[in-house]
């Protein structure tokens, strides 16, 4: 409902999924990454990709949760799967959409592809910012980029 405060339980929960959306990159789609980090903003923006290669987010732990005016600060951890090109020939095409798809698109590439090795994963924490806009509730943007500090 507009104007009511955020509710942190909802924080949390759209903060994990922008998080696992954040985190997940395939290079042969990157218009795949852009419009689902899109979906959780208010407006659509520049989205880089979260690191080299191909990427994906496979756990997503939202955990405390802080109210600062009409926002909502949920520290996230998502372990990463990062992949490494083992294939010369060139990079592969998008994987097709089933032909009824359940549920609305996320970052996350298939867990196998053609060309790509999974490597061990990783921890990223991240500090992701919700807020409301109009009826429904947008991330504003991580406040901590991946990378830049410890990730415990």
């Amino acid at each position: 409902m507009a104007g009511s405060p955020v509710d942190v339980a909802e924080a949390r929960a759209l903060a994990g999924a922008f998080a696992a959306d954040l985190l997940s990159w395939d290079p042969d789609d990157p218009d795949r990454h852009r419009h689902a980090v899109d979906g959780y903003r208010s407006s659509s923006g520049t989205t880089d990709p979260p690191g080299p290669g191909r990427l994906r987010a496979d756990l997503v732990l939202p955990g405390a949760a802080r109210h600062e005016d009409d926002r909502v600060h949920v520290d996230v951890r998502v372990r990463v799967v990062p992949y490494r090109r083992v294939d010369a020939r060139g990079p592969g095409g998008p994987e097709p959409e089933p032909p009824e798809p359940l549920g609305v698109p996320s970052a996350a590439p298939a867990p196998a592809a053609r060309g790509w090795r999974a490597l061990s994963a990783r921890w990223v924490r991240l500090e992701v910012t919700v807020a409301r806009a109009g009826d429904r509730l947008v991330v504003t943007a991580p406040d901590r980029v991946p990378g830049a500090g410890p990730d415990r």
